[in-house]
This record gives structure tokens, C-alpha cells and sequence, in this order.
């Protein structure tokens, strides 16, 4: 009996793509390395009832943050460590310090059969279905889809039609700053409504796994823009190129190490917005737009090798190393992130450190840089129609003009890392203003950098400011 089915609470959203994923990698590993029971920590199957064996070999899925913290609770002596992805594999020897031949990448070779026949790009003249298959999720970033393909449509002028296949689920991801009860659907209705479509989305039921790609489309080319931190393999992007469909993937996570023909990535700045301001993707993925138009054309990504090791790690050292990272990251990082509530852990300040590296392992960063301009949002950015468009005519300027902006709500700017960002940028942007304000601005002047310029932008705003505030009289 499936857990789903067992205890609603503990229901886990991904076990269609989970129990797929099993299968193959159980198959792989009983056929390569003779492992006839791995212990598969996301498995579907329920927990480990045997008793204590010696070795264990672990294999990580989606969950890898969640279950190494579990490893407190682990009974054997030692294990060998696999993982679906590579960048999973260096955040958890970045951040859990385990040593790298302890952790090996099971190759998404051995997993995957791409046909024989590869579907090229289709010309931009023609008629293009984008199709997306899979949970219709916050956390699979379901709105940068459909700003993406109505700048197609609108801007680039493109005959394309995106289909989305799947159910619609509430879970909140990591850069939401709402409450965990919430309706997605109703926000993705409030998009669909406010655009002015060429050609609206459909949207399509959810459909048994290996169905949804046998549906007639007029040259199908997959399309996915998550960066739900779980993403570690992507069976949906497996499934379209089996069927011979070149892909457009989120350079994130496991759609790294997608390989073969026709494969385009999508960098992670231009389809994601930390701030949990999403009416500011609307602009951001215009960038997204005129990307997937530069680069949309026939390649080829090769495959990533990686050797395989026979070493296993003490038990005792992994629950050094756990609890190291507890240590590092306070005790809230256990409380949240075992029970799941990661956005939560990410509205703290040591949280919101912690997912900003986990963020740079994920979308291949490495670096967090300082931005050039930094705009300041407080709760209400969205509902004030004056500064939802205040501050999107910031960020399209920016863009104009070369330079990269970081939207940071009010309420965070004391952190340590935001003081940085803020200090070191050369412009920092106001687009609302009240009286109890004052004397934040002043600091801030005296704060920043003597090079750095200060923007209030405001129409009705009399009071006197050092020389490096401007007040920005608007033009809307």
C-alpha cells in the first residue's frame, strides 16, 4: 500500500515521478553493480522494516536535504552514498562537507532510452506546441511559463501554443512569502485573465505517465521552468526525449545533466524572482524570451561522465557531519526542514543564507554577486498599482542599460547579506514612501558607499535629504 494512501498529511506530490524512478534505478543498480536492495530514502513502498545490516547502500532522491537530516536515525554501520545529479552532488559535498568518493552520480544514461530519431528544433515561422507535464505547482514556477510564451507570442511575434498537462496543487515554494494555505490555481487564473493572448494556454488533464506524450501536438517541444529544489532528475523531460522532442529546460538542478540533441537551458536570473514579488516576472522573463528566440536552434549537450567509487563513509562521520550542518545553520534549519516547511526556514535570515547557496549549487552559479541596483519592496508592492509599476519600469530600464537588479523586500534589508548587496550597489531604488521612512533613507545615505545614488520615487515629497538621495518625480 502506497504511503499516499496510508496518511494524507505525509502525502508526497512527486510519487508518480518517484515510483517511475525506482523502478529504473533499482533496475540499474541490480544490473551493473549486482545491488539487489538499495535503500531508495523517497521511496513510495513504505520505510525499512529489516533488521540492522552492516553496509547500506543509500540512494537520495528529491528529498536529499530531508532525509540527510533523518540520518540521525539510521541503524547500520556504513553506507555508499548515490545521488540523480551532479549539482545535488556538490551542494552536499559543499555544504554536508562529505567527502566526494563517498557520494557517487548514478549516469542518466543508464536510466534514460532517447529514440533513435531526435526531432529538431522547429523553425520560428512554423507552428510550435510548448507542452509542460507535471504537477501544476508554485514550486514548479508555472507563471515564468506563461509570461515566457506571451512574450513570445507578443514580442517576437511567435504562432506558439503552450499546453499545460497536469493538476494543480498548493504546495508553496521556497521563495513564497504567503502563508501555506493558499489557492495556486486562482493565481494562475488571475494571469491567464490579465494577459492579452495571441493564443491562450490549454489546459490539459492529467494523464497516466507514459500517456500525455502520445497526444497529437503540432511540433511538440518540452518546456519546464521549475526550480523547485527537488528537482534533481526531471522524468518529464526523460519521457519527451524517449519520444524524440527537443527540450527547453530551466538550467537548474538535474536538467543539467540532460544530454543529447536539441537541448536548450534557460539561465536561472532570467526566470525566477527571490524577492516572492511574482508580478515582477512579467518583465524578467522578457530576458527569457529573447534567450530561447538567440538560441533556439539545433545543438547538442554530451553527456557528463562521472566514475563510479566503491567507498563507504562511517556512519558515525555522517552523524558528525549532520550535525556540523545543524550547528551551522541553527536549530530552526532542523525544525522546518524536516518537517518540509522549507519556506519558512527560508524567512529567516540564517535560512535565507542557507538557500541562497543551495540556489548557486543549483543553477551552476557558484558566485552570489553584488547587483548593480538594488529596489527595496515593502509588503504592498503588489497591490499599489503606482508602485507594481514603478518598480517594473526600474527593472526594464535596468535592463536597458546593462545592469542587473535585485528586488529585496523592506522587512529583510537589515540582513547581513542585504546590507552587503545594498552598500556595494550603485543605485538603490525607492519606489514608495512614507514619513517613518526618514530616518531609515538617512542611514542608509550615510551607509552606503559615496558612489552610491539613492532614488525615492515619490510625486508628493517635500523633505530635505543628504546629496546622494534623489527624488524621482514619476513619469507614469
Amino acid at each position: 500500500m502506497h504511503i499516499k494512501y496510508i496518511d494524507k498529511n505525509y502525502e508526497d506530490l512527486c510519487y508518480k515521478s518517484i515510483e517511475h524512478l525506482e523502478h529504473i534505478v533499482r533496475k540499474y543498480l541490480l544490473e551493473e553493480y549486482n545491488i539487489e536492495d538499495p535503500w531508495i530514502l523517497d521511496s513510495m513502498h513504505g520505510t525499512r522494516l529489516k533488521k540492522k545490516n552492516d553496509i547500506e547502500e543509500i540512494v537520495f532522491f528529491g528529498s536529499y536535504i530531508q532525509r540527510f537530516l533523518e540520518s540521525g536515525c539510521w541503524n547500520f554501520n556504513r553506507a555508499r552514498l548515490w545521488v540523480l545529479s551532479h549539482r545535488v552532488k556538490e551542494f552536499m559535498v559543499n555544504e554536508f562537507e562529505l567527502n566526494e568518493k563517498f557520494i557517487n552520480v548514478i549516469p542518466r544514461n543508464k536510466l534514460i532510452s532517447l529514440s533513435t530519431k531526435q526531432s529538431s528544433f522547429p523553425n520560428l515561422d512554423e507552428e510550435i506546441s510548448l507542452v509542460y507535464a507535471g504537477r501544476l505547482s508554485e514550486s514548479k514556477n508555472i507563471e515564468a511559463l506563461l509570461y515566457t510564451t506571451y512574450h513570445l507570442q507578443t514580442i517576437h511575434n511567435l504562432n506558439i501554443t503552450l499546453y499545460l498537462i497536469g493538476e494543480f496543487d498548493n504546495m508553496s515554494s521556497i521563495y513564497s512569502l504567503k502563508e501555506d494555505s493558499f489557492s495556486y490555481e486562482d493565481r494562475i487564473h488571475v494571469i491567464l485573465n490579465n494577459l492579452n493572448w495571441k493564443k491562450r494556454p490549454v489546459k490539459l488533464a492529467e494523464t497516466d505517465p507514459n500517456e500525455w506524450t502520445r497526444k497529437e501536438f503540432i511540433n511538440p517541444v518540452f518546456f519546464s521552468l521549475s526550480h523547485f529544489v527537488s528537482e534533481d532528475f526531471g522524468v518529464s523531460s526523460m519521457q519527451a526525449q524517449e519520444k524524440g522532442w527537443p527540450c527547453i529546460l530551466s538550467d537548474w538542478g538535474g536538467h543539467a545533466d540532460v544530454y543529447g540533441e536539441n537541448i536548450q537551458l534557460v539561465p536561472f536570473e532570467f526566470i525566477s524572482e527571490g524577492s516572492g514579488h511574482y508580478h515582477l516576472l512579467e518583465s524578467k522573463t522578457k530576458k527569457a524570451a529573447d534567450f530561447i528566440i538567440k538560441s533556439f536552434k539545433n545543438n547538442k549537450r554530451e553527456f557528463r561522465e562521472s566514475s563510479i567509487n566503491s567507498e563507504y563513509i562511517e556512519l558515525e562521520d555522517i552523524n558528525k557531519k549532520r550535525l556540523k550542518f545543524v550547528s551551522n545553520n541553527g536549530n530552526a534549519c532542523s525544525l522546518y526542514l524536516l518537517r518540509g516547511q522549507l519556506n519558512k526556514f527560508r524567512a529567516q535570515e540564517i535560512g535565507d543564507a542557507f538557500f541562497k547557496r543551495l540556489e548557486n549549487f543549483l543553477s551552476g552559479k557558484k558566485l552570489d554577486i553584488n547587483p548593480d541596483s538594488v529596489v527595496i519592496l515593502n509588503d504592498l508592492s503588489a497591490q499599489i498599482p503606482d508602485v507594481k509599476k514603478k518598480s517594473l519600469s526600474i527593472f526594464e530600464e535596468n535592463n536597458m542599460n546593462g545592469l542587473t537588479t535585485e528586488f529585496i523586500p523592506l522587512n529583510n534589508i537589515m540582513w547581513k547579506a542585504n546590507l552587503t548587496k545594498t552598500q556595494n550597489s550603485k543605485f538603490i531604488h525607492i519606489p514608495f514612501y512614507t514619513p517613518s521612512m526618514k530616518d531609515f533613507i538617512i542611514f542608509l545615505s550615510g551607509f552606503v558607499n559615496t558612489d552610491t545614488t539613492i532614488n525615492i520615487h515619490t510625486d508628493d515629497l517635500d523633505d530635505s535629504f543628504p546629496l546622494n538621495v534623489k527624488i524621482l518625480r514619476s513619469k507614469i
